[in-house]
C-alpha cells in the first residue's frame, strides 16, 4: 500500500495526515483522532495476522498513548523505510509542545 493510498483510509476514527513509516507491510503515522487532537498509530498492512482489525477483518489504526510519542519517532530515525524528514520535524515540534501541519 503507498502513501497516498494510506492517506485516503478514513477508518477507526484516525485520519493519518503524514506517513513516517511504509515498509508496505506495517505502517506508522501521524494523525488527527476524532477531536481529540494528534496522534502516532500504526497498522499491518495486510490481512493474514496482526491487530487489530475491523469486524470485516481489515486492518485498523491503532493510536499510542501521547507519553510514547519520542520513543517512537527515535526509534523511526535511521530506518529504511522511515521518511526521516517529517519524522525529525514532529519529533521537534513534540518537544516544544507544538503541534504539526
Amino acid at each position: 500500500m503507498t502513501d497516498d493510498e494510506l492517506l485516503k483510509i478514513d477508518g477507526n476514527n484516525f485520519k493519518a495526515e503524514k506517513i513516517l513509516f511504509n515498509s508496505g507491510e506495517f505502517a506508522i503515522a501521524y494523525g488527527s483522532f476524532k477531536k481529540e487532537g494528534n496522534y502516532i498509530a500504526m497498522r499491518w498492512l495486510h490481512t493474514k495476522g496482526g491487530y487489530p482489525i475491523s469486524q470485516k477483518g481489515d486492518p485498523q489504526w491503532f493510536m499510542l498513548e501521547k507519553g510514547f510519542d519520542r520513543a517512537i519517532l527515535l526509534s523511526l530515525i535511521g530506518k529504511e523505510y522511515a521518511d526521516e524528514k517529517n519524522v525529525i520535524k514532529l519529533y521537534k515540534s513534540i518537544l516544544q509542545n507544538k503541534e504539526i501541519k
